[in-house]
């Protein structure tokens, strides 16, 4: 029997009602379905097996996500050595990541049960958080769009190092800094001026957020660089920020934050409908002047 894990949006009817649809669909084909044993479903159905979200990566075969960007993130927080293929589906109102719309969803389902699917790997960051009294003791964490360094209260200049394979890149004095993905290009860091990267170069984009220097640009750099950055602000409270779904404060007893290229990719399942400069058109309005005959 196939297994397919469904993470969704909870506490919202249309994640509800699309997920039914998929149950309906799915309910006489040989495949059983994993959902978060803590979601609002108290029905028991049958092929459908309620365990622990955290391990429904290790225990299926694809993850599909019913949400938006938000959900998709949440989900990639959950795979960690595990080369479980995700496919979103788009039930909010941006859906970057979730590139399939729900009438497209059994469609898509029946093509990737028979023939296969077409997978993009998206790189990751991995971001360690060392403290002060010992570098084995830190906080580690995979991400899949970016991280964000800013004054959590107010919004008050902070400063910051940045250091490339040990090297003293510059010192900002901003609002903040952004290090993303190739996929996290067109979230935080596009908000921030970075530019938008194809997502499956192996570069990493570092935007600050409103520097007080006029020259200080967004700077793009190859993702096999290891990156630290150390936090010069004393009595502000600066917070980092994962995917923007977890914040921590760096103040006090951190030393440094290392940003490595996690050995962890997202496998992100392709549905075949469009293609990535046809998403950048519909989901970001981006397109040129069209030419005058």
């Amino acid at each position: 029997m196939r297994k397919i894990g469904v993470i969704f949006k909870k506490n919202t009817l249309l994640a509800l009602t699309v997920l039914d649809r998929l149950y309906q669909h799915l309910y006489l084909k040989d495949i059983e379905i994993y959902l978060d044993e803590k979601s609002t479903i108290s029905l028991k159905l049958d092929k459908v097996r309620y365990i622990d979200e955290k391990l429904i990566p290790s225990n299926v075969e694809i993850i599909i996500v019913l949400g938006g960007d938000g959900t998709f993130l949440h989900a990639a927080s959950l795979i960690n050595n595990e080369a479980t293929p995700i496919l979103g589906v788009n039930l909010g109102s941006l859906g970057f990541l979730t590139e399939t719309l729900i009438s497209e969803l059994c469609e898509v389902v029946d093509s990737f049960l028979s023939k296969g699917y077409e997978i993009e790997k998206r790189c990751r960051l991995r971001v360690k958080v060392v403290k002060t009294d010992s570098n084995d003791n830190f906080i580690e964490r995979d991400v899949l769009n970016d991280i964000s360094i800013n004054n959590g209260k107010v919004a008050r200049i902070i400063d910051l190092d940045l250091f490339a394979d040990g090297e003293k890149v510059t010192s900002y004095r901003s609002d903040g800094l952004v290090i993303s993905t190739p996929t996290g290009s067109t979230a935080y860091s596009l908000s921030a001026g970075g530019p938008i990267i194809y997502p499956t170069l192996g570069v990493v984009v570092v935007s600050p957020i409103c520097p007080h220097t006029l020259t200080m640009r967004p700077l793009v750099i190859p993702s096999n660089i290891t990156l630290t950055v150390k936090n010069r602000s004393e009595g502000e409270d600066v917070y980092l920020t994962f995917d923007g779904q977890l914040s921590i404060p760096i103040n006090g007893d951190i030393s440094h934050i290392e940003i490595s290229q996690s050995p962890n990719p997202i496998l992100l399942i392709k549905s075949g409908k469009r293609g990535y400069f046809k998403i950048l058109e519909t989901k970001l309005k981006w397109s040129g002047t069209p030419l005058v005959q």
